[in-house]
C-alpha cells in the first residue's frame, strides 16, 4: 500500500478482468476493447473480458450466498470499511486520475475532483449515517398496550449498473448506498469505463468488504442487452440501480415492470438556470459557463438552458462573450496532450449533438460564444459554444446535447421564467438568480429535484437527498434518504394474549 498505489491485484491484470464472487475473472469466449476515438489511429485503450450470461448467473448466485453473513454486519463494521475505504482513497487520487484519464477523455481537473471532492466526501458521509438511518423505529399507536416495531430490512442483491461520464464516482453511487444498508451487489459496468468501474471495487475489497459481496460483470457491446436482461430477471436479484440516459432507461424500467422489481432511475437532465433581472450578472454568466462546460457538457446537472430576463440579455451575452474571449485556454481543447482530451466519450455522441446545435442554427438561433466551426464528430470533438436566440420549438430548447452547447432563451416575467423552466419533460436541476426572497419564490415553482439559489446548477452534496423528478427519474440517493431507498420495512406488532370478541363476525 505504500506510495498511495494499490496492491497489484485484480485491477492491474490484463485484459481487464471481471470480478465473480470477488474472484477475477480473466478469460472468456469473448473480449471488447475500449477506444478514445479523439486518439484516431492509436484509439485502442486495452482489452476487456466479456461476461457471458452464465457469468452473469454467477455473479447473482455468489452475491445471493455472500447476502445472509452481509446483513447481519453491524453498523460499525459497516462503517469502518466505508471509512477506511476514504482513506485508502485520498491516497490513491493520483494513481486513480491516471487510471481514468488513460481510460476516458476526461480531463485532469474534473478527475481528480471526482476523487476527492464526490467519492471521498461520499463513503464519510454514508459511513457517518449508517446507524441513524436504519435504526429500528418504536412508535406509540394507541393506549391498547399494544406495541408495534418497525425494521429496516435490506432487499437482497442489487444491480447497480453504471454510466461513463463520471466514472468512478457513479460507480461508486451504484452500490455504495445498497451495501451500507446491508444488500450484496452486482456493478454493471460501462464499456466505456471499465477498469475505472472495477477500481470501485478493488477499493473496497482493499479496505476489507467480505469476498462475494461485490461483483463486477463486463459485457461487449454486442452482448449488453442480453446479460443485462439476465441480471434484471435473475430471482435473486431484488432492485435494480440505474443512472444513464433517458433512452436506456426506459428500456431497464421495462425489463424490471416484466420482473415487478422496484427500481431506481438517475436519467437524463435540462437543467435551466433562469437570471431575473436583479442578479448578479457577473456571478450567473460565470457560473452558466462552469455549470455548462464541467467535463465537457458530459454531467447530467449540466446548465444547458439558460432564460434570461429580456432587458439584461444584452449585458449577460457581453459578459459570456468575455469569460470565453478571457478563457480560450481553459475552454480549448488538446486532443493530444494526455488527460486533456477534452472531448465527448464517443464519436456516436459527439454526432448527434453537433446534430442537435446544426439544427437549430438552421432554425434561426446564432452562435453568441464560441466557434463550432472546427467540431469534428469522427474524433468526438464538440467544441464550447453558447448559443443565443433559442426558441421552446428548437432541438437545442428540447433536447440534452450533453455536450458544452449552452442555450440562452429569454422572457418578460417571472411567470413566464417558470413556465419555460418547466416546459421540458427533465426534472434533474435547476439554478435561480437574482435577488434572494424572490429568487426563492421562483425556486419552489420549479419543476426539479434541486434547486439552487444564486449557485452553480451542477451540485450534488453527498447528504443532502438527490434525484429527479418527471423524465429525468425517480428515488433518491445520499444520506438518510439514501439509505432507506435500498431497504423495505416489516412491521411487527406485539401484544399481551387477548381473544378478539366473536361479535366482529
Amino acid at each position: 500500500m505504500s506510495n498511495g498505489t494499490s496492491p497489484a491485484q485484480f485491477i492491474n491484470l490484463q485484459p481487464v478482468p471481471a470480478l465473480i464472487g470477488g474472484e477475477p475473472l480473466t478469460s472468456s469466449k469473448t473480449l471488447f476493447d475500449v477506444v478514445r476515438p479523439e486518439r484516431g489511429d492509436s484509439a485502442k485503450v486495452h482489452s476487456v473480458v466479456s461476461c457471458s450470461v452464465d457469468d452473469a448467473n454467477r455473479a447473482v448466485d455468489a452475491a445471493a450466498k455472500a447476502l445472509p453473513s452481509w446483513k447481519s454486519t453491524s453498523f460499525p463494521e459497516r462503517r469502518a470499511i466505508f471509512l477506511k475505504a476514504a482513506d485508502l482513497l485520498r491516497g490513491r487520487i493520483d494513481e486513480y486520475v491516471k487510471l481514468t484519464t488513460d481510460e476516458t477523455c476526461l480531463d485532469l481537473s474534473f478527475s481528480g475532483f471526482e476523487l476527492a471532492h464526490l467519492a471521498v466526501p461520499g463513503l464519510e458521509e454514508t459511513a457517518a449515517v449508517i446507524s441513524t438511518a436504519l435504526r429500528g423505529e418504536f412508535p406509540r399507536l394507541d393506549g391498547s398496550g399494544r406495541r408495534e416495531l418497525i425494521q429496516r430490512e435490506p432487499f437482497g442483491v442489487v444491480l447497480g449498473i453504471a454510466p461513463w461520464n463520471a466514472p468512478f464516482f457513479l460507480a461508486l453511487r451504484a452500490i455504495l448506498n445498497p451495501l451500507a444498508a446491508g444488500n450484496t451487489c452486482i456493478l454493471k459496468t460501462s464499456e466505456n469505463s471499465p477498469r475505472t468501474h472495477l477500481a470501485v471495487a478493488q477499493l473496497l475489497y482493499d479496505a476489507g468488504l467480505p469476498k462475494g459481496v461485490l461483483s463486477v460483470v463486463h459485457s461487449a457491446p454486442q452482448d449488453v442487452v442480453e446479460v443485462t436482461n439476465a441480471l434484471i430477471h435473475h430471482p435473486a436479484v431484488r432492485k435494480i440501480n440505474f443512472t444513464g440516459s433517458t433512452r436506456v432507461g426506459r428500456l431497464i424500467a421495462m425489463e424490471a415492470a416484466k420482473a415487478i422489481k422496484p427500481i431506481v432511475l438517475e436519467l437524463g437532465g435540462k437543467a435551466p438556470q433562469i437570471v431575473l433581472d436583479d442578479a448578479d450578472i457577473k456571478v450567473a454568466a460565470n457560473n452558466a459557463v462552469i455549470g455548462a462546460m464541467m467535463n465537457h457538457g458530459q454531467i447530467c446537472m449540466s446548465t444547458a438552458i439558460i432564460l434570461v430576463d429580456a432587458k439584461i440579455e444584452k449585458s449577460f451575452l457581453e459578459e459570456v462573450q468575455r469569460l470565453f474571449s478571457e478563457n480560450k485556454e481553459a475552454l480549448a481543447e488538446y486532443r493530444k496532450a494526455p488527460g486533456k482530451a477534452r472531448a465527448l466519450f464517443t464519436a456516436a455522441s459527439a454526432k448527434r449533438a453537433n446534430e442537435i446545435l446544426e439544427s437549430t442554427l438552421q432554425a434561426g438561433a446564432k452562435i453568441a460564444a464560441g466557434d463550432s466551426s472546427a467540431n469534428d464528430v469522427e474524433h468526438a470533438s464538440v467544441k464550447p459554444v453558447v448559443v443565443s436566440g433559442v426558441k421552446p420549438e428548437m432541438r437545442l430548447f428540447q433536447e440534452e446535447a450533453f455536450a458544452p452547447i449552452l442555450s440562452v432563451t429569454t422572457f418578460t416575467s417571472d411567470d413566464e421564467a417558470v413556465r419555460l423552466a418547466n416546459s421540458n419533460s427533465a426534472g434533474l436541476a435547476a439554478a435561480v438568480y437574482g435577488s434572494e426572497v424572490r429568487a426563492v419564490r421562483l425556486a419552489q415553482q420549479i419543476e426539479a429535484g434541486q434547486v439552487h439559489v444564486n449557485a452553480i446548477t451542477v451540485h450534488d452534496h453527498p447528504s443532502i437527498p438527490h434525484g429527479g423528478w418527471k423524465e429525468s427519474g425517480f428515488g433518491r440517493f445520499n444520506g438518510v434518504a439514501g439509505l432507506h431507498e435500498f431497504t423495505q420495512t416489516r412491521t411487527i406488532t406485539m401484544s399481551e394474549p387477548q381473544a378478539m370478541p366473536l361479535v366482529v363476525l
